[in-house]
C-alpha cells in the first residue's frame, strides 16, 4: 500500500522494526532477519542503494523451502505481516487444527498461501493472483506445496462474472487492481481473464471452505455483492477492506444474500480495515490429523 512509505521515517519505525525483529527470529534464520530488517527499513524506491542480490533468500530455522522477495518491491512487507501476525493473527484464534481448504483471493508473492499451509491443517488451497511478476514469485514460493498436491496456482482476476480485464500497477506491488472498463480492443492493452467462485470451487473436493481470505483491492465489493451462489460454503472469512467500502457495507451485502456472519475482529490500517468472520449456520468441522509442519510460537 502507498501510504505505508508517503510518509516513511525511520526513527518512527524503530519500535516496529525491533518488534519484527523479535519475532522473525523465532522463524527465520539471522541473515535472513537482517534482510527483511533492512528492506523494511527503507522505502522501496531505495532498495536499489542496498548491497542485496534483485532476488533475496529468506531461510527458515527449521530447514525448510525457503521464501523469496525481490528488491524494490513490497515482498518484504507481506513477508513481515505474516510474521508479526498484523494481518493473520485471528488465524490463531480459528482452531487451526480445523481449516482443511483454504482460498486465497490476492494471493500475491504467497506469503498469505505459506503461511496457512504451516499454522493450519490446510489440506488443498487455491491461490488466485492477478500479475504475472507476482504470480511467477508466488511459483516459486509454493513449487513444494504444488508438487505435494496441496496447493493449486490460478493466474487471473476474480468476479463476480466471467470475463476478462485489466490492471492498474500504478500503486506498490502489494496492491494492484483490477481495472474493467479498460479499452480491451487495444492491442497494447494487457487481458488479465475473470474467474467467479463457482469456477474456482468447481471441483467437488471444495465443498466447504474452512477460510477465505480476500484482499482484491477494492474489488471486493463487486465480488460480495453478489455472492449468494457460494457464500454459504464459507465457514470463516478473512477480508481486507478497502474505502467506503467498510464492515456494515460487508455486512449488509451477505445478509442481502442471506448469509448470517458474525464479525469475530476487526484492524483499522489507514485507509483499509482487516476484518475475520465467522459463518453462523455451518456447524463447527471435526478436526483432522495433525499438519507436518507447524509454525513456532
Amino acid at each position: 500500500m502507498a501510504w505505508r512509505y508517503s510518509k516513511f521515517n525511520p526513527l518512527h519505525a524503530l519500535p516496529r522494526l525491533y518488534q519484527e525483529w523479535c519475532t522473525s527470529r523465532r522463524l527465520f534464520r539471522r541473515r535472513s532477519v537482517l534482510i527483511l530488517i533492512l528492506l523494511r527499513s527503507v522505502s522501496p524506491k531505495t532498495h536499489r542503494w542496498l548491497p542485496l542480490p534483485g532476488i533475496c533468500q529468506v531461510k527458515l530455522r527449521d530447514g525448510g523451502p525457503p521464501l523469496y522477495v525481490r528488491k524494490g518491491t513490497t515482498d518484504h512487507y507481506c513477508i513481515c505481516d505474516v510474521v508479526t501476525g498484523v494481518e493473520y493473527s485471528i488465524v490463531h484464534q480459528l482452531t487451526p487444527n480445523q481449516i482443511k481448504t483454504v482460498v486465497d483471493l490476492g494471493a500475491n508473492i504467497g506469503s498469505a498461501t505459506w503461511c496457512f499451509s504451516r499454522i493450519c491443517a490446510a489440506e488443498r488451497i487455491i491461490s488466485v493472483e492477478p500479475d504475472l511478476a507476482n504470480f511467477q514469485m508466488l511459483q516459486r514460493n509454493c513449487e513444494h506445496l504444488v508438487q505435494e498436491k496441496r496447493v493449486r496456482l490460478v493466474q487471473a482476476f476474480i468476479a463476480s462474472k466471467r470475463g476478462t480485464a485489466t490492471i492498474d500497477r500504478s500503486g506498490y506491488e502489494d496492491a494492484y487492481q483490477m481495472v474493467v472498463n479498460a479499452d480491451l480492443h487495444n492491442q497494447d492493452t494487457e487481458h488479465i481473464p475473470c474467474v467467479t467462485m463457482p469456477d474456482l470451487l468447481s471441483d467437488q473436493t471444495y465443498e466447504t471452505i474452512d477460510l477465505l481470505k480476500c484482499d482484491i483491492e477494492g474489488a471486493e465489493a463487486s465480488l460480495f455483492a453478489d455472492c449468494q451462489p457460494w457464500i454459504g460454503r464459507v465457514r470463516h472469512l478473512l477480508i481486507e477492506v478497502h474505502g467506503s467500502y467498510d464492515c456494515d457495507a460487508l455486512l449488509a451485502d451477505l445478509r442481502r444474500n442471506d448469509a448470517d456472519f458474525e464479525v469475530l475482529d476487526s484492524q483499522c490500517k489507514g485507509c483499509m480495515s482487516v476484518i475475520a468472520l465467522t459463518n453462523r449456520n455451518l456447524p463447527k468441522s471435526q478436526p483432522p490429523s495433525p499438519p507436518q509442519r507447524v509454525m513456532p510460537n
